[in-house]
């Protein structure tokens, strides 16, 4: 366990009232980052895809419409993870 250094007599405590492992917490950011890596290549490759190179009719313009809706919603998890991972690591370093 690692104890953030403070005065947490200020708050009632005489200690780190969430004690954690820094090294659990890094590999929990870690994944968080990861997560947020693996979405973001899934997005460009959805984009890619939605071009609908060579691809056309009811079908392919579905798909695209589809794709789009789904773009924007994936932007929102990739912040969403990366922002959890910046979180983690400011949280373990205080």
């Amino acid at each position: 366990m690692s104890a953030r250094a403070a005065e947490w007599h200020l708050l009632g405590h005489g200690s780190d009232p969430v004690p954690h492992s820094t090294t659990a917490v890094d590999r929990l950011a870690d994944t968080y980052e990861q997560t947020a890596v693996a979405i973001r290549e899934s997005t460009d490759r959805l984009r890619r895809l939605a071009e609908l190179d060579g691809w056309t009719g009811d079908a392919a313009e579905a798909f695209a419409e589809a794709a789009d809706d789904l773009h924007g919603d994936l932007g929102d998890a990739e912040r969403r993870y990366e922002d959890a991972g910046v979180a983690l690591r400011a949280f373990v370093r205080r």
